[in-house]
């Protein structure tokens, strides 16, 4: 973004932009303090709640509940756990969910639905911030749109120009020399 008769700024918005933007295009989790503390305390209640359904899967399987080979699950974006449909009441949590032959229901342990919902609030939350940051910088952006679309039209030329230069060079093509007569 350095073409252009403001390079200075665009030079810092590019700074600014590799400070908030990964090669993926997700947002740095330092791209604002809030958006760290939000991500942080996600992965904390993400732990507890892996932590939880898992105890919980493990007693299952130690009281026969749940088969041996069982695993956690998700359903509509919770956990749960696969319970024999003769034991889905031993275990409190919400029914989610059961199997097409009816013999396993998948189970949130109520212990991990609480924690399931504040993770959700946290989703929301993390949300709202990256697009409060997104905003904030495409209003520091707005001003300098003249130059972003002369920059952009001069990357696409640039780039119309390379891919035919690859292509004679895949072709082995030459310049065709004209004449004026036939």
């Amino acid at each position: 973004l350095g073409y252009g008769g403001k390079s200075s700024q665009l030079n810092i918005i590019n700074s600014r932009l590799g400070q908030l933007i990964d090669d993926h295009g997700e947002l740095y989790d330092n791209a604002s303090p809030a958006l760290a503390e939000i991500r942080r305390t996600k992965a904390r209640k993400a732990a507890e709640v892996d932590a939880q359904v898992n105890s919980t899967l493990a007693r299952a399987k130690r009281e026969g509940w749940a088969p041996s080979d069982a695993e956690v699950t998700i359903r509509d974006g919770r956990p749960v756990i696969p319970l024999l449909t003769t034991h889905r009441r031993k275990i409190r949590g919400l029914i989610q969910d059961e199997s097409a032959t009816r013999q396993t229901a998948f189970v949130e342990p109520s212990e991990v639905v609480e924690l399931g919902n504040d993770l959700r609030e946290l989703e929301f939350d993390e949300r709202h911030e990256v697009q409060r940051i997104l905003l904030a910088f495409s209003d520091k952006l707005r001003p300098m749109l003249p130059q972003l679309e002369e920059a952009y039209r001069f990357l696409a030329r640039i780039d119309f120009l390379r891919a035919k230069a690859r292509v004679a060079v895949e072709l082995n093509a030459s310049v065709p020399i004209l004449h004026a007569e036939p």
